[in-house]
């Protein structure tokens, strides 16, 4: 179901995004580099083509632009293995799951 796999999606963002911080805090960089790959665009291969086609061009843009900053979070770790750097680059990563929380609902109809 393609609403169910958006709700998947961000589920996933969120644990990662957890994971992100709490491997920062101890200075674990191959957990930071593992969880945020594991939502950068690698996992765009999981998206079905169908849903891929409903969404709105703008939601595209932002959610592409969310797993590229997963993507910019794991080479920044990898290279300066600096948690505030890590932090930094998470909390910009979420302004966008912000403004897409704020600009888009996805709404369950009755059978």
């Amino acid at each position: 179901d393609e609403r169910n796999a958006v709700l998947l999606e961000m589920r996933n963002w969120l644990q990662n995004s957890q994971a992100i911080l709490a491997a920062a805090s101890e200075k674990d960089f191959d957990t930071v580099i593992k969880s945020a790959k594991a939502s950068g665009m690698a996992a765009e291969a999981d998206t079905p083509g169908s849903l891929f086609r409903k969404i709105p061009v703008e939601m595209k843009a932002l959610g592409f632009g969310t797993r590229k900053k997963f993507d910019d979070i794991a080479a920044d770790a990898a290279e300066f293995k600096d948690s505030n750097r890590i932090v930094s680059k998470l909390s910009v990563a979420m302004n966008n799951c912000v403004a897409c929380h704020a600009t888009y609902r996805f709404v369950e109809t009755a059978p």
